[in-house]
This record gives C-alpha cells, sequence and structure tokens, in this order.
C-alpha cells in the first residue's frame, strides 16, 4: 500500500526517517504517535490521524514555499510578505484589467488570497503563500476550489452551471455515447432538478482530487489495514506494528526487516 508520505507536499516528513535503522525509525515514531494523541489516552483516533495528516501538511507547505520562485516574484518589498497589490501587480502584466474575462480571473485570484490569509492581517507569510499556491491541498481553501471549479464552465456569471454551459465543455466530443454519459452525469449532480449546479451540488466532484478527500480516505484505508482488533482507535503497538505505513514512501521501499511484528 502506498504511504500517505509521497503524495503531494509531506515528503518532509519522511526525510527525518531516511536511512534509519529499523530500530530508530520506531522511536521516532513513538514520538510522533505521542504527539497525535491530542487527549492522552494512548488511543488515535481517525480524528486525531486526519489532524496529524494536515499538520504535516502544513509544515510541507512551509518548506515548499521557501523553494517557490514565485513568492520572490510577487514580493516587492523584500519583506517575505505578500501583500494583494503586489500579487496583482504580477497578475495585471499577464493581460488587459479591462477584459471582462481577464477581470473576472482577477476576481477569482482576490478570493484566492483572501482565502488563503488565514490569520486575515492582509499579508501572506510563507505558510499562507504555500495555501495560496496549493489551495487543493487545505480544506479551509474548499470554497476557493468550488468556486474555481463553476468559473471553468459559468461563462455567464452568474455563479452557477447550466446544462447548456456544462455540455458546451464537450461538444467535441466525437462519440455520442460518450456525449450521452456527460449528459447523465449532469441530470445525476443536478439534484434539485432545476436544470443549474449550484456550489452544493458540484463540490464532490470540484473536491475529489483535494488533500481533504485524501486525507480522508487514507486515513479510513489505513484503519481498515492496522487496526486489528476494530475497536476504531489505534494503539501504539498497531501503529509501529505497522511503521512502514507510516515512516516510508512506500511499503515497497522497505526492507522485509521493517515489517517484522515487533510489539513495543
Amino acid at each position: 500500500m502506498q504511504s500517505y508520505l509521497n503524495i503531494y507536499i509531506i515528503e518532509h516528513y519522511h526525510d527525518k526517517f531516511a536511512d534509519l535503522p529499523a530500530e530508530k525509525i520506531k522511536d521516532k515514531l513513538k514520538e510522533d504517535v505521542s504527539k497525535m494523541d491530542k487527549d492522552g489516552d494512548s488511543q488515535i483516533t481517525k480524528e486525531e490521524l486526519k489532524a496529524w495528516f494536515v499538520e504535516q501538511a502544513e509544515i510541507g507547505s512551509s518548506l515548499e514555499a521557501k523553494k517557490l520562485e514565485g513568492m520572490t516574484s510577487f514580493d516587492q518589498n523584500d519583506d517575505n510578505r505578500l501583500s494583494w497589490d503586489e500579487v496583482f501587480d504580477d497578475l495585471k502584466k499577464l493581460g488587459n484589467v479591462e477584459n471582462p474575462t481577464f477581470k473576472r480571473g482577477i476576481e477569482l485570484e482576490k478570493v484566492r488570497f483572501k482565502h488563503a490569509d488565514k490569520d486575515e492581517d492582509g499579508l501572506l507569510n510563507e505558510s499562507e503563500y504555500g495555501f495560496y499556491a496549493t489551495p487543493e491541498y487545505f480544506s479551509h481553501m474548499n470554497n476557493y476550489t468550488i468556486l474555481s471549479y463553476i468559473n471553468d464552465f459559468d461563462h455567464d456569471n452568474d455563479l452557477k452551471i447550466s446544462k447548456e454551459e456544462y455540455l458546451k465543455h464537450f461538444d467535441k466530443i466525437n462519440d455520442a455515447e460518450g456525449y450521452e454519459i456527460e449528459v447523465k452525469r449532469f441530470n445525476e449532480m443536478d439534484k434539485n432538478k432545476d436544470g443549474f449546479l449550484s456550489s452544493d451540488e458540484v463540490s464532490h466532484v470540484a473536491l475529489e482530487f483535494t488533500l481533504t478527500t485524501f486525507i480522508d480516505k487514507h486515513a479510513e484505508t489505513l484503519f481498515m489495514t492496522v487496526d486489528a482488533d476494530k475497536d476504531g482507535k489505534l494503539s501504539n503497538v498497531e501503529i509501529i506494528t505497522n511503521y512502514p505505513l507510516f515512516t516510508s514512501y512506500s511499503s515497497g521501499n522497505t526492507t522485509d526487516s521493517h515489517f517484522k511484528h515487533d510489539e513495543l
């Protein structure tokens, strides 16, 4: 089973385990398990595991932001913070701000900036620039991700997708059967049968490949694999016994000795 550590921007977590012998890996993982255990009951719930994944993603986002040239290009006064004015000054070089389509894109970027500004101080620090650069990774960016999805279809700017707007994207499908599949898909998503797709109706599609969705699915998979007694919680023994699933890019990258079922 592939570990969450090689997905998206959480590779940094793997680095501290790289090239370590099995016992050292277990020792470090035990330390992390104690940090996951927010209520101190020596059991890791699914919510605690998800929260840990999100925390690692945010750390990875901050580290990744330091590598991104985009932040440097925006940051005109070199204060390691980005204002909307700095971002806008850079974006407006890409087109005519009077063009309705381009102007609409700028407004969408402003929404993106606002959601990324988690502390609401009007500036993006390195972590927040990570949110801005990779909005699909973070649940507090979900509203922007949904709006961005709608924007791809919504030609009349009414913040919903008509059946005509949706199917226009598939006009070039030569396969009549494929086109009918998209018609059926629209009808299935249109829960209230009003001929339009609202933000609520497209949310599950727009967020299908976000980190939040991945974390939810991966936590479910880990619990199915690791929760041996099926009590809905992970004990230290269950986690350390299956430590390659938590500490390597993929279980296939570990040696057979890493899969010995040693208890604490």
